[in-house]
């Protein structure tokens, strides 16, 4: 006679996995991410290095615009040069 071992993750099915808010479900389980709000000193890994990312992406987004728009004013004053 062989027994079956339990699991030792419960099957919770597919009526676990659909209550979230739109469903019914209680809405209280975040990602926990930023759920201090503003309170930077309770603030962990995740949520600066979302911040670290986003400031990065920013920054980047500056430098590129500004070297972008150099390029366009070269090219379009040589442009007038040549005309």
């Amino acid at each position: 006679m062989y027994r079956q071992a339990k699991p030792s993750i419960p099957q919770l099915g597919m009526g676990a996995c659909c209550q979230s808010c739109a469903h019914g479900g209680t809405c209280s389980g975040g990602m926990g991410l930023f759920e201090s709000g503003m309170d930077f000193s309770t603030w962990g890994v995740g949520e600066w290095a979302i911040v670290g990312v986003g400031l990065y992406a920013g920054l980047s987004l500056l430098g590129d615009t500004k070297r972008g728009a150099a390029r366009v004013g070269r090219i379009s004053k040589a442009v007038r040069k040549a005309a």
